[in-house]
């Protein structure tokens, strides 16, 4: 079958945003939420769908395939969203597309909203509908924020998981799926909400290539409840209902809290000394390309956590 490829740009909203699609709408984040205000259960959109999260830089054939294989293979139907990227409000997305050269697909769709009004636009949401796979490249999660939270292509792509399919993100694509979301910072992360595909996490990516330890560290250490990941560069980490798989040539980190009950347990990785004396209330675990963790362990990272509030932790 002949592959497809459609361009969605959008610059207007075709429709007004209906109440009950809101998502992440006026929470607040607060570090003193607990375990018991989290509900913990197997039933999180990653438990249905698949997610393949990774930390950036040229990705190898392998994790490109696992992608393109959980997507659907020659059936499957794409959707990339390069919105992280300033460039891609120049509405050229070859470089994009260009990524996926090595694998077949039945369609590609190019999605981009010129701004959050935009994303209401339903020949933009009939493509995610239609998607099996969908690659959120990387850039600036914050613009992904801006244009898209609380939008019905945030739903959407709720919706893909929901229904099965599989999301893929590198580096700013992976950082949106928490819901405490890095958007910046060195040593101290500037928090702000993400997209909420996985609730229960704060991602930070390029993690060993740009010594974001500590970053993340900070991050966790404010919210006790939450289990950080670091994905390193040209690394990805497959999640599904069987569990956590890592790929790639270099790791995948954990950080979590000594009072994360559901961690507190031994977790089988490569135990690394990287905590810091001012973290020492932190336990981190490294889990090297082909490790797994069986979804009961996994099992925390994929709930939803509520009542949070969201303030910039260099204003503290």
């Amino acid at each position: 079958m002949m592959k497809r490829t459609t361009l969605v740009m959008c610059t207007t909203a075709a429709a007004c945003l209906p109440a009950q699609m809101l998502m992440g709408q006026s929470e607040s984040l607060s570090p003193h939420a607990t375990l018991a205000e989290t509900s913990i259960s197997t039933h999180a959109a990653s438990d249905h769908g698949c997610m393949l999260l990774c930390g950036g830089s040229l990705l190898p054939k392998t994790i490109l395939d696992a992608f393109h294989e959980r997507g659907g293979g020659v059936q499957g139907q794409l959707v990339i969203i390069p919105t992280a990227s300033p460039r891609s409000d120049l509405g050229d997305f070859t470089f994009w597309k260009a990524m996926w050269n090595g694998q077949k697909w039945n369609s590609i769709h190019v999605v981009h909203a010129l701004n959050k009004e935009a994303a209401s636009n339903e020949p933009l949401l009939d493509s995610i509908r239609s998607a099996s796979a969908v690659w959120i490249a990387g850039g600036d999660q914050q613009r992904l924020v801006d244009r898209y939270l609380g939008t019905p292509v945030h739903t959407e792509l709720q919706n893909v998981l929901n229904r099965g399919g599989i999301i893929g993100g590198t580096s700013a694509g992976a950082a949106i799926a928490s819901r405490t979301m890095i958007a910046g910072g060195v040593t101290l992360p500037t928090l702000t909400e993400g997209w909420s595909l996985l609730p229960g996490t704060i991602i930070d990516q390029h993690f060993s290539q740009r010594g974001r330890f500590e970053r993340l560290a900070h991050a966790v250490e404010r919210f006790p409840d939450r289990v950080g990941i670091g994905i390193d560069e040209a690394t990805g980490i497959l999640l599904n209902r069987e569990g956590m798989r890592v790929l790639g040539s270099g790791s995948v980190y954990l950080v979590r809290s000594q009072s994360n009950k559901d961690f507190s347990h031994s977790i089988p990785a490569e135990q690394v000394g990287l905590v810091p004396m001012q973290f020492e209330c932190l336990k981190t675990s490294r889990h090297k390309s082909g490790s797994r963790l069986p979804i009961d362990r996994w099992n925390r990272i994929v709930t939803r956590t509520n009542n949070v509030e969201f303030t910039d932790a260099k204003n503290e």
